[in-house]
């Protein structure tokens, strides 16, 4: 592969492919990382980090452009067009269908800068080496020195052919497997009925160290303690609307340890996990074993490369790469109504430790990690730990704040500390088309 012949344009990766053909007129799947610095941002400084960085990682400064075949990505150059001064908009849609528009945007305002993007572009932790080389280079910019760390690029640094890599197609055509079944019961919808147009995320900071001694307590990571927590939560408001569907949470792995890859485009894989009503009124000491179990089943070798080869494999089938864009749209979305979020009460992406020197650690207050809102579920749990604290952002789209206090309680009925901060809103102005 010559990498300057795919600056211009790339073809959409195995896990991106999808979002553009279920994406409607008002709605795109998108999420957002957010890092409050030590000062107020200055646009000018801004503009000219976001400027290297663009030319670092071109391949996430794109606009959806569409033939009659096919989505693709395609170079976006105008810096200016990426930066938006935010008042009180969070992972604002995107109107994807516009391919005067980038599909990815910076925001900033006061001390924070907000990295948001079109899920096709790439995953939670692609996203986070964006934003952590725009602070770099933000300071960079202002006169300091900061070191090249893993996945901080120096200022020098070339694009690399591995990180452009589909590595969902290497693994397919690598790996020997069958494809997996699809089949499942659906599960559990918090108060889908009472969905607004309005975006609430609200945040609780939990201590890491706390955290990691209580989940080893159980033998459990981090994951699968928090997870256990969440769907005890979400049991309790399945049982007061009297529900008899099991609580399904689907959860992303980062796929690029398990396969030595090194590509910065979408490599996470899901699995869920699924506890019955009954199975939920138990203690947690209970429900975290059967976690632990369903963790241990869900990311297993084999397991995965079937999961690839299934998603992978209808992809790659040439009646598919042949059929019309259109075509696609139809099929695909069919195939979201009865394999998509019905199946799944609602997803939590824990994306880690986020890593950086020293020389640059010192300027960063938090960070934050939110998914934006979805066609079906209502409720959407996404965590992210930097220094001492794990940040737990839940954005919900129903009116009322009845999942965020019954979460509340179930941490305090586990005794795990925590701090939960002040809501943040906004109101989209056009809601989810079918």
């Amino acid at each position: 592969m010559k990498i300057e012949k795919t600056l211009n344009s790339l073809s959409l990766d195995s896990g991106g492919i999808l979002y553009p053909y279920i994406a409607t007129k008002s709605w795109a799947q998108g999420f957002r990382m957010e890092a409050r610095l030590d000062e107020a941002i200055d646009y000018e400084t801004l503009l000219q980090a976001v400027d290297r960085v663009r030319q670092r990682l071109p391949y996430h400064f794109v606009t959806l452009s569409k033939s009659f075949l096919q989505y693709r990505l395609s170079a976006f150059q105008k810096t200016t067009d990426f930066l938006i001064q935010q008042t009180d908009q969070l992972c604002k849609m995107f109107h994807v269908r516009d391919e005067t528009q980038p599909v990815v945007r910076i925001t900033y305002w006061d001390d924070c800068i907000g990295f948001e993007l079109f899920h096709a572009v790439t995953d939670g932790y692609g996203a986070s080496v964006v934003l952590k080389n725009i602070i770099a280079e933000y300071y960079r910019v202002k006169g300091e020195t900061i070191p090249a760390q893993d996945d901080i690029f120096s200022s020098e640094s070339q694009l690399q052919v591995n990180e452009i890599r589909d590595s969902f197609l290497d693994v397919f055509l690598r790996s020997n497997g069958k494809s997996s079944s699809r089949s499942e019961p659906a599960a559990y919808q918090y108060n889908h009925a009472k969905a607004t147009g309005t975006l609430r995320l609200t945040t609780f900071e939990l201590p890491i160290d706390e955290l990691k001694k209580r989940a080893s307590a159980h033998h459990v990571s981090v994951t699968q303690y928090l997870t256990a927590i969440y769907t005890k939560a979400l049991s309790a408001c399945a049982e007061a609307e009297q529900s008899r569907k099991p609580v399904k949470v689907e959860i992303p792995l980062n796929m690029r340890n398990r396969f030595l890859s090194h590509t910065l485009r979408n490599f996470s894989l899901y699995f869920m996990t699924c506890m019955s009503p009954e199975e939920t009124r138990k203690g947690i000491e209970e429900i975290l074993q059967k976690m632990k179990q369903q963790f241990h089943s869900g990311t297993d070798l084999q397991k995965l490369i079937n999961d690839v080869k299934a998603n992978v494999g209808q992809a790659n089938m040439p009646v598919f790469r042949m059929m019309p864009r259109r075509l696609k749209h139809v099929i695909l979305k069919a195939g979201t109504t009865i394999y998509g979020e019905r199946l799944q009460t609602s997803p939590f992406s824990n994306l880690g430790v986020v890593k950086m020197p020293d020389e640059l650690e010192k300027h960063v207050k938090s960070f934050g990690f939110m998914i934006g809102q979805t066609q079906v579920n209502t409720v959407y749990a996404a965590a992210v730990t930097f220094r001492n604290t794990l940040y737990w952002d839940i954005t919900s789209v129903v009116q009322e704040d009845r999942i965020e206090t019954v979460l509340e309680e179930t941490l305090r009925e586990c005794g795990v500390p925590y701090v939960r901060c002040p809501a943040r809103t906004n109101r989209e102005e056009d809601t989810p088309e079918e």
